[in-house]
């Protein structure tokens, strides 16, 4: 009679049950000594019994049937089976003859109507422990999630912490991936970028291995890193610390959003791509590289559009320069209202009171929220899928109302902190407007939310006005004529339109050295003034005055070389408050005054407005 061993171990997770096999084996082999038991072939599996499908074991009954063992040999009847599938398929080779014995060194077989009944009753009771144990463990989750604990190993800045089974907070790596966040919200690396730079910090997973590229896009998705987490398809509040705000958790959700679409790498990256659009027909800015140059049109994307000029990109960062110059606030103002501000945070306790009080009565409303929710599913009036998708949103905003009450009680009044950080922003405009890289530029417009287009100076009034009037004139096209090419081909040239369309923005280098001096043309700043009048909100001091040309020069590299070219203008249109600093500038430009440079000390006015403005009108 021939004998096959068989060991098991419930798990791969070699910290868990490191010597049940080594223990198991030896334990095995000297009974087998012991009892003169004939050992053809030993089998060895580390995997749960509790489902069948075991492919060692089954390949072992598999020689079994075949007549290669008429024995087994194990430990006890779990290490066989915990399922009833299996335990049925051993039985029935008992019951075929094809196992005429079974030895276990802890348990008692013989192949008679009575040991099949006990060995039955042994896998039917290993069945029975390993339901009860599911059981217990999903108890076990159900009220860690009652208590928001994560029941599982948390993301890359979170270690479990074993004696307490809490989680907390690796504070070297919660740094990093801070910084990763913040990186990422500046929209200027991909996903490639992001790895190499990560791994430079020495950012590592669990396991100290550099992260993996694949990781990122999950990482930065994380709610858990605002104090949520998801688990079973649905979001759960929890108690871990947050490592990174709402607000840059959403930034980073709105930069990956717009980065969905799959899109050709560039042999070398335009600027302003994405963040320009058409002043007539609202369509985005486009960007060719022609003998050595940058330009930027109009892609006509959206219908017709007359707007056929180029700008190059050399006059688009000068007009981009003086528009930041023009919202920006002198260093010595700029700290006198840092000083008025410091000054409002020792007595503004009051506010600070009605303010904590306000957001407390949102945090327990939306408490209440969540709790009539969860009334309506356990009714069964609301499907699962609705009530998770609703109950993500209600904790979203609940994470956000938690996070402005620990921000006004550890810094004070909600509005403060944005106040100063505008203020902040705004002192250093003007170092960005003269020595800043372009990406720097786009960056800050981007971030204060301000609304550029390109418009022809012969086409005044607002944006809003000049894409409605766009919109008529495009419904009144032919449906088949509408669009890309076919939009291009429909739009009647100008006289002065030069063919082919294309024509450098800039002079000659000849016309370079001779107008470096100059000014811009009436031509164009006079439309620009125009178009901000027509418009109701603030367009940069360049495009509102004839003597803005004047404040180009307070920024490097002017672009008056341009201005005599019928080419595009930047209108800018800022959100409130820094439309309140550059119509100071536009009405200081119309008074011959240099844009950039204002007499602030003499604008109490101003200051007043701009130190006590509406609170839904701040930044934040």
């Amino acid at each position: 009679m021939k004998f096959f061993l068989y060991a098991r171990k419930s798990t791969d997770d070699e910290e868990r049950q490191m010597l049940s096999i080594e223990a198991q084996l030896a334990e095995l082999r000297e009974y087998a000594s012991k009892e003169s038991i004939p050992v053809a072939r030993e089998f060895v599996e580390s995997r749960t019994a509790k489902e069948p499908g075991r492919p060692i074991f089954n390949a072992m009954l598999n020689e079994v049937e075949k007549g290669g063992a008429t024995g087994l040999l194990a430990w006890h009847p779990d290490r066989l089976a915990r399922n009833s599938v299996d335990g049925g398929r051993v039985i029935y080779l008992v019951d075929t003859g094809k196992l005429t014995a079974l030895k276990f060194p802890t348990f008692w077989f013989e192949n008679t109507p009575q040991g099949k009944f006990v060995l039955n009753m042994a896998f039917g009771q290993s069945k029975y422990y390993v339901d009860a144990l599911s059981e217990n463990v999903r108890r076990g989750m159900r009220q860690k999630l009652r208590r928001g604990e994560f029941p599982g190993k948390p993301p890359v800045g979170y270690v479990n912490e074993p004696r307490l089974r809490t989680i907390i907070v690796d504070e070297h790596k919660a740094k990093l991936v801070r910084r990763m966040f913040e990186a990422y919200a500046t929209g200027r690396y991909t996903f490639d970028d992001l790895h190499e730079l990560v791994t430079g910090w020495g950012l590592t997973s669990h396991r100290e291995k550099p992260i993996a590229r694949s990781m990122l896009p999950r990482l930065l998705a994380s709610p858990f890193y605002i104090g949520l987490f998801q688990f079973a398809g649905e979001t759960h509040d929890g108690t871990h610390e947050p490592l990174v705000s709402k607000a840059l958790f959403d930034e980073v959700q709105n930069v990956m959003t717009r980065r969905g679409r799959p899109h050709k790498a560039r042999r070398q990256p335009l600027p302003y791509l994405g963040f320009i659009q058409c002043g007539e027909c609202g369509a985005a800015i486009t960007g060719e590289r022609q003998k050595g140059h940058h330009y930027y049109r109009c892609t006509r994307k959206l219908g017709p559009c007359s707007q056929k000029r180029f700008i190059r990109e050399e006059a688009l960062t000068d007009e981009l320069r003086s528009v930041t110059a023009s919202a920006s606030i002198p260093a010595e103002p700029g700290a006198d209202m840092l000083a008025q501000v410091k000054e409002w945070r020792q007595t503004e306790s009051d506010c600070r009171t009605d303010e904590l009080a306000g957001e407390k009565a949102r945090l327990a409303k939306a408490e209440t929220r969540l709790s009539r929710l969860l009334d309506v599913y356990l009714d069964g009036s609301l499907e699962q899928a609705d009530y998770a998708c609703k109950k993500d949103e209600l904790l979203h905003e609940k994470t956000g109302i938690r996070e402005r009450i620990r921000r006004i009680e550890r810094e004070g009044s909600a509005w403060l902190e944005p106040l100063e950080s505008f203020l902040n922003d705004a002192i250093l405009a003007e170092t960005t407007a003269l020595s800043g890289t372009e990406q720097e530029l786009r960056d800050f417009h981007r971030r204060i939310g301000s609304n550029l287009s390109m418009i022809e100076p012969k086409r005044p009034g607002s944006a809003a006005g000049r894409r409605a009037r766009a919109s008529k004139e495009r419904a009144a096209k032919s449906a088949s004529r509408r669009g890309g090419f076919a939009a291009r081909d429909s739009i009647e040239p100008d006289s002065d339109s030069p063919s082919p369309p294309m024509r450098k923005a800039g002079p000659s280098s000849a016309e370079d050295s001779a107008d470096k001096s100059q000014v811009a043309s009436p031509a164009v700043t006079s439309t620009a003034a125009d178009t901000s009048a027509a418009s109701g909100k603030s367009l940069s001091p360049v495009a509102e005055s004839h003597d803005s040309a004047t404040a180009k020069t307070s920024v490097k590299g002017s672009s008056s070389r341009w201005a005599d070219r019928p080419v595009p203008v930047l209108a800018v249109e800022f959100p409130e408050p820094w439309s309140i600093i550059a119509h100071a500038a536009s009405a200081d430009a119309e008074g011959g005054e240099i844009a950039g440079n204002l007499k602030w000390s003499g604008r109490l006015d101003l200051n007043q407005r701009l130190l006590r403005p509406e609170r839904s009108a701040l930044p934040g």
